[in-house]
């Protein structure tokens, strides 16, 4: 389940020390990996229907925060998907067993991608540009050019 730690080898953390320190003892314990599968086991036994991170929550006696990390985590591996419906004010997420249920305009296979996380990578890709013009010898336009490219990403966001 390497797939569910994608935030620095973890479920998620904020830029805190004790949030740090909680993924990974939670990864390193294996409470993360337990809690992800108690998610899946959750919702496949809801089938089709799927659920809201409320009902999942009192199933396993996890609250908002533990059930929407994993659930995002869950969204982003495509171990889950969600519908495009709203119930109680919420994404009714289900298995990916039962994506085939659904028409490809009823689902969203895959979490939204953050305007902070759209700057994150355009800023990647500055610097990226930018360590290669380091190196330009007066020859290598596709450098300049990738730099120009990247620094105009960046002004667009």
């Amino acid at each position: 389940m390497t797939d569910l730690f994608p935030y620095n080898g973890t479920m998620g953390y904020v830029e805190q020390e004790s949030s740090k320190a909680r993924a990974v003892s939670e990864r390193d314990s294996g409470v993360a990996s337990a809690r992800a599968r108690a998610v899946l086991d959750s919702l496949h036994a809801r089938g089709a229907a799927g659920a809201i991170w409320r009902e999942i929550g009192s199933d396993l006696g996890l609250h908002h925060g533990q059930v929407s990390g994993c659930l995002s985590v869950l969204h982003k591996a495509g171990r889950v998907f969600m519908k495009n419906a709203i119930a109680n004010g919420c994404h009714v997420y289900v298995h990916a067993d039962f994506r085939d249920a659904y028409p490809d305009w009823a689902r969203i296979d895959k979490p939204a991608v953050t305007k902070t996380k759209r700057r994150k990578d355009a800023l990647e890709a500055v610097l990226a540009a930018a360590a290669l013009v380091v190196t330009f010898d007066g020859t290598d336009r596709d450098s300049l050019d990738a730099l120009r490219d990247a620094v105009q990403q960046v002004r667009e966001l």
